[in-house]
C-alpha cells in the first residue's frame, strides 16, 4: 500500500471510530479500545480496497458486524 493509500485507510478508520461511537454513545477512547480488543482497525485497513469507494460511513457499519460476529 502507498502512502497515499495508508493515509486514506488510516482516514476510514477514524471515520469509522468516530461514527461508531456517535452511533453507540461511546467516547472516542472507549471505541478505540474496544477496536483494539476486537482488531477492528486492522480489519478495516484490510478492506481498503472496498471501503474506500463507499461512503465513510460503511466503515462503522463493517466494524458493527465484526463485533456482532464476536459477540454471539
Amino acid at each position: 500500500m502507498c502512502s497515499q493509500e495508508e493515509r486514506d485507510a488510516n482516514l476510514i478508520v477514524v471515520a469509522a471510530v468516530e461514527e461508531y461511537g456517535l452511533r453507540h454513545h461511546m467516547p472516542v477512547k472507549e471505541v478505540i479500545s474496544l477496536f483494539e480488543r476486537h482488531h477492528i482497525a486492522d480489519l478495516l485497513r484490510s478492506q481498503y480496497e472496498v471501503l474506500h469507494m463507499m461512503d465513510l460511513g460503511e466503515g462503522a457499519d463493517f466494524a458493527e458486524s465484526v463485533l456482532q460476529g464476536a459477540v454471539s
